[in-house]
């Protein structure tokens, strides 16, 4: 399901304090923030997973910004239900009733 965030804009600092929440609350790989132009989160994914790619979109598990919501980027792999989850209550703790998620 789809995270939106209902505010234009959220600090750097914000992303910080989410991600920092999410991997407290995480028993498995961290969160991390995703360095492509869209932003978003990622989770790298085992180092033993997928080694043989060339691809390094094939390596991580990522949510990316798309007009406000987190989505999966095209074909790659998004986020569990789990991780999904624990993003969506990272983020409203951290930015209030201004995060929904959307079917």
């Amino acid at each position: 399901m789809p995270i939106k965030v209902l505010s234009e804009f959220i600090h750097k600092d914000e992303i910080y304090e989410i991600i920092d929440l999410y991997n407290k609350n995480n028993i498995g790989l961290p969160l991390e923030v995703l360095h492509h132009c869209e932003g978003g989160f990622q989770i790298n994914k085992s180092d033993l997973y997928n080694q043989t790619s060339t691809d390094a979109n094939d390596k991580i598990k990522q949510l990316r910004w798309s007009r406000r919501y987190l989505k999966p980027y095209k074909h790659y792999e998004g986020f569990t239900e789990t991780e999904e989850l624990l993003l969506f209550l990272s983020m409203k703790k951290v930015l209030g009733e201004n995060v929904v998620f959307e079917i």
